[in-house]
């Protein structure tokens, strides 16, 4: 998403009726002018019939692709297909001018004009509606759109995945194989390690059938297999602990932006009311020096605006950063901002920070990882004890009945 993280709609591109509707008159008119050009090239027409060989393809690209570019919503590629059909229509006005035809001035002139107002007319944007997020969803909008924090996640699926491999360590492995071999030696010679490395010599018999099962168990390894899991186990804790600690810094990013673009639309509201106050004083003012103190207060309080309507659209961008929205998306915070006391136990939110800061419970599965890692490789000295059953089945006939 980022995946952007950008949303994207899934909505088709809106055609416009007017330049669908020039682009295909242009284009019927290229294809009526290729199949019948007869119609076009009576001797009074000057020298519009030497040049009809190249009219008749400029019309049908020129139409072909502002249907092609309004169907796509590609503004610019329309307005470059305009051009061209411009030129033409341009060049058959001035040639039936010159012919005295005032019949075609008109027709291609109407066309040239409805094609410059479908062009050029830029198309009505609707307004988008307002979108209002309290705390709670701003908080959840920004962590469902965050992609460090969909790398997180990820990143404890795979954590838990090697847990359970890690696990699967303890069970016996098990295996059935069966091979087929058809050979014709003068000496003898071993198949691959695929097939076992089975001795092969010359016989009669040039078929070979071969079956197996197998068991496996390991009984003692050094304590490897459950340092493992120990480390799959506290690698998926420490996976879980950051993916905590991204999504807190996340919460708290966003409700920073969130509580400072209400302050500081508080703040522009109060500063736009103050002006109004101040430049009606500067108008009703009874006494001319009022009305001079008024003015200068007026352009301290114009100077104040500004730079709070400044502050609001930097309190603005750094919301819409935090919600992963598009910088022009229309969004408001909704709330106010209220003052209210607080009485905090120093002592106690300071152990709750030792003891709840999934940063620093990281840190102590890290040791734990590390203390880990050197009892594996303390591991390595020990010896390995395995339970193994393995049954093998060998002939050149089946059914096999001889090991």
């Amino acid at each position: 998403g980022a995946f952007s993280a950008l949303s994207l709609s899934g909505r088709a591109p809106r055609v416009r009726p007017l330049p669908t509707l020039v682009g295909t008159v242009i284009l019927l008119h290229g294809l009526n002018m290729l199949a019948n050009p007869a119609a076009y090239v009576p001797a009074s027409y000057g020298g519009f019939a030497d040049q009809l060989w190249l009219y008749g393809p400029l019309f049908v690209v020129a139409g072909a692709g502002l249907l092609a570019s309004e169907s796509l919503a590609a503004r610019r590629a329309a307005l470059g297909f305009a051009v061209l059909a411009a030129l033409a229509l341009e060049a058959l006005v001035v040639a039936y001018l010159g012919a005295g035809l005032w019949t075609g001035v008109a027709l291609y002139g109407l066309v040239l004009l409805f094609l410059a107002v479908a062009v050029l007319a830029a198309p009505a944007r609707a307004q988008a509606p307002v979108e209002r997020y309290s705390i709670e969803d701003s908080v959840r909008l920004a962590q469902l759109n965050n992609a460090q924090l969909q790398s997180a996640e990820q990143a404890i699926t795979i954590a838990r995945q090697r847990v359970q491999e890690a696990t699967f360590l303890f069970f016996p492995e098990v295996g059935l194989q069966a091979s087929a071999t058809r050979y014709d030696a003068r000496y003898p010679f071993a198949l691959r390690p695929d097939f076992r490395s089975i001795l092969l010599f010359p016989s009669v018999d040039d078929n070979l059938f071969s079956g197996r099962a197998y068991l496996s168990l390991p009984l003692y390894q050094g304590g490897r297999h459950v340092n493992t899991l120990q480390m799959a186990r506290a690698a998926f804790k420490q996976a879980r602990s950051k993916y905590d600690a991204v999504k807190m810094d996340i919460a708290y990013e966003v409700t920073k932006a969130f509580y400072r673009l209400l302050k500081a639309r508080a703040e522009e509201e109060a500063a736009a009311q103050t002006l109004r106050k101040a430049e009606s004083a500067a108008q009703n003012g009874k006494g001319r020096w009022e009305r001079v103190e008024a003015e200068s207060l007026a352009s301290e309080l114009r100077s104040e605006v500004a730079q709070a309507r400044h502050i609001l659209e930097s309190a603005r961008l750094e919301f819409l950063k935090g919600l992963n929205k598009e910088l022009d998306a229309p969004v408001e915070a909704a709330g106010r901002i209220e003052t209210r006391a607080v009485e905090v136990d120093l002592k106690k939110a300071l152990v709750w920070a030792a003891e709840l800061r999934p940063e620093l419970q990281s840190q102590a599965y890290k040791a734990q990882m590390d203390a880990i890692a050197v009892n594996l490789a303390l591991g390595r000295r020990s010896p390995t004890v395995a339970l193994g059953l393995d049954y093998e089945l060998t002939g050149p006939r089946l059914p096999l009945k001889q090991n």
